[in-house]
């Protein structure tokens, strides 16, 4: 930074983007410095930032046919333990239709199928890439987005590293990351019934940018189509009969019944509630397995990780270790983790546990709280 002058939001912004690139070996030609910023799930405040300090940005907006993605995010929030503390239908529902988000306890909107700023649009400042048009005609694709932004265009732009490295992705996403490679519907058949979908498809229709993009996707509704919605609402999606709800969630659920309850059932609830919490966040997002992972040599990384981890009492905090197998051929399944404690295993369950159990995940599950409670 230059001495004795003020340090602005847009210097400190470009001095750390050229100290890494100098520091990993770039060349640079300052006549033509581009940076890229994800502004991937921001609020709205972050990108009006952005345009403050670089009004000359300009925005790629990803989208994915609504079905597909609403069941591979199903399946994101389940295979990486995120459901044990929010139902995952409520939260993709939300997400995705009522464009909520929460960081830090606090909601923002999402802007994740609409331009942050509609002047965009009319000065081409934006433009809206399909991810299944990448997959079937990424280097075309690639070649005009490159146009567009004034670089020229090299062939590594259809290929998913960072810097020059291999990117491995997550262990569930497979070879997703490799252009042409790509099965959009594996996980509608395991997360969504075929009225699912309609309903998908009639909530996505609300957005301009989706309905434009993608004809499968009615854009205006008939009555017929609104009653088939309706009565939808009705019955229970393909999730929520399938899914059960999570010990953490349950037992939440009695929480706040608290007031009603015995002063000893409550300590336990909330004594159980505290070691679930841990346990799920071991489990949630794989943290356990990002952890074993991060051991790993690259060339291991996108191996499936099966792990147990063992969870002793240490002090006022617990002790966690893991009894673990990589298996390095197999890289396109989602990682494997169970936790458990460790006094959960000397000891039989008697009546009084039985008694706790069954009265927790029977109430609980009609108590679930509000997500922003958990």
């Amino acid at each position: 930074m230059p001495e004795g002058l003020s340090i602005t939001r847009r210097k400190l912004f470009e001095a750390g983007h050229l100290a890494y690139a100098l520091a990993s070996g770039q060349r640079l030609l300052a006549s033509s410095i581009q940076a890229m910023f994800p502004v991937h799930g921001e609020p709205r405040a972050v990108a009006a930032e952005l345009l403050e300090d670089f009004p000359e940005t300009r925005f790629i907006l990803t989208v994915r046919e609504p079905t597909t993605n609403f069941a591979s995010t199903l399946q994101h929030l389940r295979s990486n333990g995120l459901d044990l503390q929010v139902d995952a239908l409520e939260s993709v529902i939300t997400t995705f239709f009522a464009r909520k988000g929460n960081r830090g306890g606090l909601d923002f909107t999402l802007y994740g199928d609409r331009p942050y700023f509609a002047w965009l649009v009319g000065l081409d400042r934006l433009r809206v890439l399909k991810l299944e048009s990448l997959h079937q005609s990424g280097r075309e694709l690639m070649r005009s987005i490159a146009g567009w932004m004034s670089i020229r265009y090299q062939d590594c732009l259809t290929e998913s590293t960072w810097q020059g490295k291999r990117w491995w992705n997550r262990p569930e996403s497979g070879s997703d990351s490799r252009l042409g490679d790509f099965d959009p519907d594996r996980y509608i058949s395991t997360n969504l019934s075929t009225d699912d979908c309609k309903k998908v498809k009639l909530l996505a229709a609300r957005s301009i940018i989706l309905s434009n993009s993608y004809e499968n996707i009615a854009t205006y509704p008939s009555p017929l189509d609104n009653m088939i919605s309706l009565c939808g609402l009705l019955w229970p999606w393909k999730s929520e009969r399938i899914e059960r709800t999570s010990n953490l969630r349950c037992l939440l659920g009695v929480h706040s019944i608290g007031a009603v309850l015995p002063d000893r059932l409550i300590r336990r609830i909330r004594f159980q509630i505290r070691r679930e919490r841990y346990r799920s966040k071991l489990l949630g997002l794989n943290k356990g397995s990002a952890t074993i992972r991060a051991k790993l040599p690259d060339e291991a990384k996108s191996a499936t990780v099966v792990a147990t981890l063992i969870l002793s009492p240490q002090g006022d905090d617990w002790r966690t270790r893991a009894l673990t197998s990589i298996n390095r051929t197999h890289i396109n399944g989602a990682d494997r983790i169970s936790a458990f404690f460790l006094d959960e295993t000397l000891r039989a369950p008697n009546l009084n546990d039985l008694w706790f159990w069954t009265f927790v995940l029977t109430v609980g599950r009609c108590l679930e709280p509000d997500p922003k409670l958990s």
